[in-house]
């Protein structure tokens, strides 16, 4: 290699459930689908971000969906922001807790066909801290059951684009055989 090329190469090693990430079937469904079996049109298409910001552990069930502005479509991809993405490095969200889909809304977003959800915390359930004996991931279940993919951590910067109509693109790094993978969000507002 000529003298004046300087090349660098780096490594990483982490678990893909860090950082902003797409949770696919496999994560949680025996048998279900790895990241890479799902088509690229399941990442990418119209949606809706929705301001529902709450505080503590508080439930967004059906009925917040169905009454959010901009109302969800068939079929539509849909980011939920709880405020709480702001928050990550300033509060002990571990201990306090972040709101969190029932499985009414899982059901909800499911029965509308909706094939991707994304939310700006650790996970769509119940938090960690306040989770009964038994627990058993049941937005995961029923979300990934279906071919609902679920983004975690969804970074800040959703007040530019909550209350509207959206392009999505969230084509996930596709690792064969993964549950998972990484993913950079991108939303365009068409209304």
């Amino acid at each position: 290699m000529p003298e004046h090329i300087e090349l660098r190469i780096s490594h990483i090693s982490t678990a893909i459930h860090m950082g902003t990430h797409m949770d696919a079937a496999a994560h949680f469904i025996p048998g279900g689908k790895t990241i890479e079996e799902y088509e690229t049109d399941h990442f990418i298409g119209p949606g809706v971000v929705l301001d529902l910001r709450r505080e503590g552990v508080i439930p967004i069930d059906a009925a917040d969906l169905e009454q959010a502005s901009p109302g969800i479509r068939d079929g539509d991809i849909v980011f939920i922001w709880t405020g709480y993405a702001e928050k990550v490095g300033s509060v002990d969200i571990h201990a306090t807790g972040h709101p969190h889909l029932t499985e009414d809304a899982a059901r909800w977003l499911v029965d509308r066909g909706v094939r991707l959800i994304g939310i700006d915390v650790f996970t769509p359930d119940l938090p960690g801290n306040f989770r009964p004996e038994g627990f058993d991931w049941p937005v995961h279940q029923i979300l990934l059951g279906n071919d609902t993919l679920i983004i975690e951590n969804l970074g800040t910067n959703l007040e530019r684009v909550a209350g509207h109509r959206v392009d999505i693109s969230a084509v996930p790094v596709r690792v064969a055989g993964a549950e998972g993978g990484f993913v950079v969000p991108l939303a365009r507002i068409t209304d």
